[in-house]
């Protein structure tokens, strides 16, 4: 069925295209459009599993930059000591420490961007996990509906309020979704 409606709509395109006569059996047989219309990431963000993604996301964040400032924190502390012993040490000793102590604030601001793009992936898996059932669930929606085309709402200027299938979706994916456990980022 659906390689005949491409192989219609081809015909179709061509003859318009080529600027020939149009079949009148040909466009005849072609269906009607009728189009549906879902906000995709309305879809994501006001879901169930997709708020309680934020949500854990948000947590496992708070508790990456707590830890960041609690090692912030202990860099500051070896700071102020080294610019209290400025004065006491040798200035080779000086310089190692110093030396010393920026490697610590180098390695720190890195494990800081590792630990942010472990929360990125797995932020990023777990939306995967809410995109898998997402189009099966739209395509059994349309299909039930008799719509034959689905656009995302971000394409569409004005849409009838009848032909948007957002909060249905939105319902159905809660019922078949209704939590996505987000993996705990690597902190180590």
């Amino acid at each position: 069925m659906r390689l005949a409606t491409l192989t219609q709509l081809l015909v179709l395109t061509l003859a318009i295209i080529l600027g020939g006569p149009l079949d009148v059996a040909v466009a005849q047989s072609l269906p009607a459009a009728k189009v549906a219309v879902v906000d995709y990431q309305r879809v994501l963000k006001d879901s169930d599993a997709g708020r309680d993604i934020h949500r854990q996301i948000d947590a496992y964040r708070k508790t990456l930059q707590e830890k960041i400032k609690r090692e912030e924190d202990k860099l500051r502390e070896a700071e102020d000591e080294l610019k209290r012993q400025r004065g006491t040490l040798k200035p080779d000793d000086f310089d190692k420490r110093r030396r010393q102590f920026e490697e610590k604030v180098i390695a720190l601001q890195r494990q800081a961007q590792d630990w942010m793009r472990t929360l990125e992936q797995s932020y990023q898996e777990s939306m995967s996990r809410l995109h898998e059932p997402l189009l099966p669930l739209v395509r059994e929606m349309t299909q039930q509906r008799g719509y034959n085309i689905v656009v995302d709402n971000s394409k569409v200027l004005v849409v009838a309020n009848e032909r948007d299938l957002t909060d249905e979706v939105i319902q159905q994916l809660n019922k078949k979704v209704p939590k996505i456990q987000v993996p705990k980022p690597k902190t180590q």
